[in-house]
Parts: structure tokens; sequence; C-alpha cells
């Protein structure tokens, strides 16, 4: 939501007539220039502005709560690129609800409940590492994860 300074403490960041994004924070906003809510500069009292857009924190639903994780969860194969459908993520989360692709984490403890997600099947970019239990309809892409060789088998390439 966005709210416009009306009234502005002494020796505070805010402007009186500037309008700024506004995070709900107890009896108080956290107040941002931007619309992310890690960029707030400080926490002031409600009185302090009034909301000119977005939707007032008493129509606020509450967020569903998180699907239950399954005794098993699915077993992804490392090397593989498999399609799902994201279903839920935490509130403070950016990924938008929708159909990602999905690769195995192989290095640590929890690699059978997690995995990294991407927007596109070149997985060049990944948007996180989110449990599987936030995804449905998990299915294999098709398209393999190219894999590096072990050190012992490199080869030097020759300039011709």
């Amino acid at each position: 939501m966005q709210g416009l300074c009306i009234n502005a403490p002494d020796k505070s960041n805010l402007v009186v007539g500037e309008t700024y994004f506004l995070y709900p924070h107890g009896p108080a906003y956290h107040a941002s220039r931007f619309s992310r809510p890690g960029s707030h500069f400080g926490t002031y009292q409600k009185k302090y502005f009034e909301i000119v857009a977005g939707v007032a924190v008493e129509a606020v639903e509450e967020w569903p709560p998180e699907p239950v994780q399954p005794a098993e969860p699915p077993r992804l194969d490392k090397g593989k690129i498999y399609e799902a459908e994201l279903i839920w993520r935490r509130n403070s989360y950016g990924a938008q609800l929708g159909n990602y692709f999905i690769t195995a984490i192989n290095n640590c403890y929890s690699c059978k409940s997690d995995c990294y997600f991407y927007a596109a099947a070149a997985l060049q970019q990944p948007q996180g590492r989110y449990p599987l239990h936030w995804f449905i309809n998990i299915r294999e892409y098709g398209i393999d994860v190219a894999v590096e060789l072990p050190q012992d088998q490199w080869q030097q390439l020759k300039y011709i």
C-alpha cells in the first residue's frame, strides 16, 4: 500500500507531502521509497500517513497455510530437468506462483526435500531453492543437464 506523509517527526527521513510504500509492522508502518518490503528506511507510527493507494491493513487476508510435507517426498534424479507448478511460497518470498523447471540438489543433507527452480529450461539463472512439497505436477522435462567430467578425464584443447 502507499501512503502520503501528512506529518513528519523531528529528525526523521520523512518528507511531508511525499508518497511512500508502507508495510504493516504492528501498530506502525515500515516506510520505503521502493516497492520492496526489505528496503524500508524506518518504522513510523500510523498517524504520520494517510493511505492513498492499496489495500487497507484490515482488509488483508491471512496467508494460506503451508502444504503438508509428505512422509516420502518425490525423488529427483541427478542430471535431469523436471517441470513443476509452484503452488505455495512464504509471504515474504518474491517468486510468483506458476510453472517452473526444477533440478535436484546433490550436495547436502536436505537434498531429498529441496530443489532449485528456474524460469527457463536452459537453467541459466536460478530463481531460488524451495522445498519440493511446494510444487505439484512434477514431471520429467526430457533434456539432460550437462554433467561435468571428473578431473582425471579432462583434456587440453589444441589451438590450430
